[in-house]
């Protein structure tokens, strides 16, 4: 391989994945309980966010959606 499409290469490997490598970002889950048939289900959402804050924000998001679909979740907390 000729030195320019080598650079060229690697110029547009590096590119693709500069916006996936957030070295900020962590991991948070939030879980949720519905009830379906009678019977408690605990369900699990992960995020990957700067801060616990927007990880919440977004499950709230969520939790308003599945309210909206005339379901009833019960918020049990983010980690």
């Amino acid at each position: 391989m000729k030195p320019f499409a080598a650079t060229c290469l690697a110029a547009v490997l590096l590119a693709a994945a500069l916006p996936g490598a957030r070295a900020a970002d962590n991991h948070y889950t939030c879980s949720y309980r519905l009830y379906a048939n009678g019977q408690p289900v605990v369900r699990r959402v992960e995020y990957v966010e700067a801060n616990l804050q927007a990880a919440m924000a977004k499950f709230e998001a969520f939790l308003a959606d599945l309210r909206a679909q005339g379901k009833h979740p019960q918020h049990l907390g983010c980690r």
